[in-house]
């Protein structure tokens, strides 16, 4: 079972007990968080919102306040002895979904994937 979520103005894919960034939540660690902006709920029945899925919401628990990939910002002006080097790191939420592993898919990551593309080739 999985479910497009939206938060932080950015909509995500959430899988049952798979971990996903979200925008800086202030919340402490272990902390659980009930995300109820649900685009689209997929399974065995698959619900579409319009927007949102009325009455769905996936609950979460806080893993950690993390940050990104470090971004590097070169700024460079030929012959005029002009040459700045910056970096950014975004900081985001990591939430893991605590939805019943149950209801997750037990085929391992490739096999999912795999499956996923013969799906899709149909």
């Amino acid at each position: 079972m999985h479910a497009v979520i939206k938060t932080g103005g950015k909509q995500y894919w959430s899988g049952a007990g798979q971990k996903l960034p979200a925008s800086v939540l202030s919340s402490v660690r272990r902390a659980k968080v009930t995300l109820d902006q649900v685009l689209f709920v997929g399974g065995d029945s698959s619900c579409i919102g319009q927007p949102l899925a009325s009455g769905a919401s996936v609950s979460a628990e806080i893993v950690g306040q993390v940050r990104g990939k470090k971004i590097v910002i070169f700024k460079f002006r030929r012959r005029k002895n002009y040459c700045r080097k910056t970096g950014h790191r975004q900081p985001y939420t990591e939430l893991e979904d605590h939805r019943h592993p149950e209801l997750s898919d037990p085929r391992p990551p490739r096999a999912r994937r795999e499956a996923h593309l013969t799906e899709f080739r149909r």
